[in-house]
């Protein structure tokens, strides 16, 4: 999206621009797949917070279908697939929600960084929870996990990566597939395909890159690979990156946030609610689950995992991982996918993650430190930008961002 982005503003200035892709498809993180018969969204799957995110008026003006989804909008199940519902969830979902709102007070005093585990066991030393309350607090812990793509173990408590990124309004889904915003954005642009990129050198008249396949001159270069690939050191960079530069690559994380599709023979839940989550006996299993029967009137449960237990379940084999899906809905008969299919993005080469993180004791400054030139060679995508990583729209922005910068420095 960064690329897309800063390539569309830098033709519209009246810049040749040639977009090197290392993949065989176009949209990096952003993956629809059609192969269950209707879209799945394998990477990123919402504008979030769409009332003023740029991403909107793009689906407006090209008539792409989008649908606000209501986080509260949830039925929840136990472990083996039970409702969880009467007034015993409501009492220990009650002390749950009392629980993480002092979770977050304790956050607000502290002025020095821990990891978010850390401060939740704060909290929970004061707490007494039986094994409902406690698998409820897995479940709420799991959305949080999610959210910024690891685990709670090292993800910063009291850092800027959790807060308000700016925007309002309800997040959307794409029930034809978020690709299509890809599409429309990659039109007209010269994109060429599986070009791996493997050495950007700076000469004194240009820029020099050197793919698998060949040589490429340009007057400046926008990398937008993912964090995970700079961390990698797979691209070579002459002269070698700046101290600062590769401290900051080294210290954000790279945060897993796996998609896994699951198709039933029939919609076993209810059909009209937008979530349909498991509150876990065990901190890291799965927990949620968008109904896109709901968006796409397929039987199918979009699953959300991330951190190690991701990683775990992205090494298991067809058979195990089958296995291990099976008993999730357990009290559920015949409650067993006919399909399943699991992004693997820390295992994706050209990705090695889903999104970036603030580890604990980091500063955001180092979002703010990728995003600045160096000479010739500019950087862009939602690792670059401080006040809005780990999405799309802060991705699409920090494309026009550096757009903007070429197109001052050389127009």
């Amino acid at each position: 999206m960064a690329g897309l982005s800063a390539a569309g503003k830098l033709k519209s200035e009246g810049f040749t621009v040639k977009i090197l892709e290392s993949r065989n498809r176009i949209g990096g993180r952003i993956w629809t797949d059609r192969s269950l018969g209707v879209p799945v969204e394998m990477g990123a799957s919402w504008i979030h917070e769409s009332v003023g995110n740029p991403l909107t008026p793009i689906t407006r003006k090209h008539q792409i279908k989008t649908v606000a989804t209501n986080p509260e909008d949830v039925c929840l199940f136990d472990a083996g697939g039970r409702r969880l519902e009467g007034d015993a969830f409501d009492d220990a979902d009650d002390k749950i929600s009392e629980l993480l709102k002092q979770v977050r007070q304790l956050s607000k005093r502290l002025d020095r960084d821990i990891p978010y585990e850390e401060g939740v066991r704060r909290v929970l030393v004061h707490y007494k929870l039986t094994e409902l309350e406690k698998a409820i607090l897995n479940w709420r812990l799991a959305d949080i996990e999610a959210d910024v793509g690891t685990d709670l173990s090292t993800v910063t408590f009291i850092g800027d990566r959790l807060g308000d990124k700016g925007f309002d309004g309800p997040d959307l889904l794409f029930p034809g597939g978020y690709d299509q915003v890809v599409d429309v954005l990659a039109r007209d642009l010269d994109i060429e395909l599986e070009q791996k990129v493997n050495t950007i050198s700076q000469q004194t008249s240009g820029v020099k890159v050197e793919t698998d396949k060949g040589l490429f001159d340009a007057d400046a270069i926008i990398v937008t690979v993912p964090l995970g690939v700079l961390k990698s050191g797979k691209i070579s960079f002459t002269p070698n990156l700046s101290a600062e530069r590769q401290k900051a690559i080294d210290s954000l994380g790279m945060g897993t946030l796996d998609r896994v599709a699951l198709l039933y023979e029939h919609a076993f839940w209810p059909q009209g609610r937008d979530f349909i989550e498991r509150a876990p006996l065990d901190r890291g299993d799965y927990a949620l689950f968008t109904n896109w029967y709901k968006f796409s009137g397929q039987p199918i449960l979009l699953a959300e995992i991330s951190g190690k237990f991701a990683r775990e379940q992205e090494g298991l084999s067809a058979a195990d991982l089958k296995s291990h899906i099976a008993k999730l809905f357990s009290s559920v008969p015949n409650a067993i996918p006919e399909k399943i299919l699991m992004s693997r993005w820390s295992m994706d080469a050209f990705a090695r993650g889903s999104y970036s993180y603030l580890p604990a004791g980091v500063s955001g400054n180092a979002y703010a430190e990728l995003a600045r030139p160096f000479g010739l060679v500019y950087f862009a995508g939602e690792a670059t930008s401080r006040s809005n990583p780990a999405t799309v729209h802060g991705a699409y922005m920090s494309g026009m961002r550096e757009a903007n910068k070429i197109a001052k420095r050389l127009g």
